[in-house]
């Protein structure tokens, strides 16, 4: 991360695995935002029988002028 370059699949997978096996996660439920943003990691998720019960996909088409 320190030289720009993205945290390895493997380690991020294993962060959020641990994170979503916590009991609160498990009893209110989870979003995950940006994750999993590769194919391997989507497949790391399951394989270890993580699936989401919701997919929500937010679309925003925005100009730079409309921000200013």
């Amino acid at each position: 991360m320190d030289n720009g370059k993205l945290v390895p699949d493997q380690v991020v997978t294993d962060m959020a695995v641990s994170r979503l096996s916590q009991p609160d996660a498990q009893e209110r439920g989870w979003l995950l935002d940006g994750y999993p943003r590769s194919f391997s990691q989507a497949q790391s998720l399951e394989s270890r029988k993580i699936r989401p019960d919701i997919f929500i996909v937010l679309e925003v088409n925005i100009t730079h002028a409309s921000i200013f």
